[in-house]
């Protein structure tokens, strides 16, 4: 029996589970940050379709695209506190489970200060869904956007 098998034996449970936990850590950080990539393209992809010169929309399209616009905002706002939740509840278990590691594997860190990452994304997102609903507004009350790219 080689070295490498009686390691494989003698491996701990915890181990295989912490390293299941870490790839799920990893996923969900992983896919914040191209969830909120996607949500920045159809963002700018929609409001230069509005305000291009080039691509004159009527006024019952440019309503329909900000009413897309504010679901696109609502949906990937809930998508980022979907990730974190379980981002955060993976990050448990796994402090849980480094408890019975052996060299400690996980490392706690301090308190986050309040003004971390994901609280900077709450407000980009109120912000958003605060620019269409500006947009919509407007356009129903005044007419014609005058911007243009």
């Amino acid at each position: 029996m080689t070295e490498e098998s009686r390691q494989d034996n003698q491996r701990n449970p915890a181990q295989d589970r912490y390293a299941s936990v870490t790839k799920h850590i990893l996923f969900y950080a992983d896919a914040r940050f191209k969830q909120l990539t996607l949500f920045v393209a159809i963002t700018a992809a929609l409001v230069v379709i509005l305000f291009s010169k080039s691509m004159r929309v009527d006024h019952c399209t440019k309503i329909v695209l900000m009413l897309v616009g504010e679901g696109i905002t609502i949906l990937f706002w809930r998508l980022e506190k979907s990730s974190v939740h379980w981002w955060k509840r993976f990050v448990g278990v796994a402090a849980e489970l480094d408890k019975y590691m052996k060299p400690k594997c996980y490392y706690i860190d301090p308190p986050p200060i309040a003004a971390g990452a994901s609280v900077a994304l709450q407000f980009f997102f109120v912000g958003a869904a605060l620019f269409w609903f500006y947009l919509l507004i407007h356009e129903c009350c005044c007419g014609d956007l005058t911007v243009t790219f």
